[in-house]
């Protein structure tokens, strides 16, 4: 948003979500960061925190992974520390409107501090060229920005021909379950603002519902008046699907009886980052659209033996797919793995081998992070 000051002079400047001025005199070196969406900024720009959470995204080995063990705590997301903080002499600190805005008067006399908030593509971007500029690393916010457009425009020359699924990300935690309010991405959120250059995304945030930015809640009664396609729904350490299963109401959903479900790990739900962006959409398209992410290949030359099989591992090795993400993936699914990979590669199951389809055999391309 600001360019990189050319003057040793002048100042590095930026304003935050708050309408704050960050003004420092030099390169921010020493970075505390008190929010996930942070850590996405931090990582994208090649820097790590000298202080901040080692749990959720941190330790994910798309992030920081053992690494996150070499910077320092300095509390919780909701309760920071501020001796250990301040003991840490940063030069910048990192945190989100809530709850960080309630600690601003803290936090600042310890050290310039740039609050996040709202949701969605455009300010994902923004906050990285915010923080870029701040800590002279606009050329590696360039380079992450480009990543993401490359990432995206791909994705619309495979997809443009495809008709568009109907498409739903949900939480559903006991609560909600409980009280029939289920929270919902929309078009504002992060993951939202992207899908629905993809799928038919119809989910919008009422102008007059405050709260969480990108978000809003249904009732399943309401989700039933779209009954989407696909549907994914977020789980919270423990899976949801049995007990969203007891209702009746959820079993009626198209995407429940055609089992177009998939419970997804609390991962997607952790920031709003233009690496999380990245790494949901190489996870999340190819099980919306599986069609397009196989090519077909002309027919092998005819065997004058029957074809053998092939193991589980062995097929997605094969395939080019993750085994332990298959498995997972299939375990949240409420699928067993043999059922999970039937369907998403078609290949048939005998005897605990599997065997190409009638038709021409396939091969699976997946997306690298």
């Amino acid at each position: 948003m600001f360019p990189t000051p050319q003057a040793a002079n002048r100042p590095y400047l930026v304003a935050d979500s708050t309408t704050a001025v960050i003004r420092l005199k030099r390169p921010a070196q020493r970075l505390v960061c008190l929010s996930a969406s942070g850590l996405d900024v931090l990582v994208e720009l090649g820097l790590a925190p000298v202080g901040g959470s080692r749990s959720e995204v941190a330790a994910q080995p798309e992030f920081y992974g053992e690494r996150s063990q070499q910077w320092a705590t300095v509390g919780t997301w909701l309760l920071p520390n501020f001796r250990r903080i301040r003991e840490l002499q940063p030069d910048l600190i990192l945190g989100w409107q809530f709850p960080h805005r309630f600690y601003r008067h803290w936090l600042a006399d310890i050290a310039p501090t740039y609050l996040m908030g709202g949701s969605g593509y455009e300010e994902a971007v923004l906050r990285l060229l915010d923080i870029a500029g701040l800590t002279q690393r606009t050329a590696e916010a360039e380079a992450a920005i480009a990543q993401l457009d490359g990432q995206l425009a791909s994705y619309h020359q495979r997809l443009q021909q495809e008709p568009r699924k109907t498409v739903l990300m949900m939480g559903a935690s006991r609560l909600s379950r409980w009280s029939d309010r289920y929270p919902v991405e929309t078009q504002t959120g992060t993951l939202g603002s992207v899908l629905q250059q993809f799928t038919d995304f119809p989910w919008v945030k009422p102008v007059t519902i405050q709260g969480e930015p990108g978000l809003t809640y249904l009732s399943l009664q309401q989700i039933a008046q779209v009954d989407p396609d696909m549907i994914f729904v977020q789980s919270y350490g423990t899976a949801v699907l049995p007990g969203l299963n007891r209702n009746r109401g959820w079993r009626s959903l198209k995407a429940v009886q055609t089992q177009q479900v998939f419970e997804v790990p609390q991962f997607w739900h952790w920031g709003n980052g233009t690496r999380l962006l990245r790494l949901m959409l190489q996870q999340l398209l190819p099980l919306i659209y599986p069609q397009v992410f196989v090519t077909s290949h002309s027919s092998p030359p005819a065997l004058s033996s029957p074809p053998s099989g092939l193991g589980q591992r062995e097929l997605c090795d094969r395939l080019g797919l993750d085994y332990r993400q298959v498995v997972q993936i299939a375990r949240q699914s409420g699928l067993s793995t043999h059922a999970y990979v039937q369907q998403q590669t078609g290949w048939e199951l005998r005897d605990e081998l599997y065997y190409p389809p009638s038709q021409p055999s396939t091969e699976v391309e997946v997306e690298q992070a």
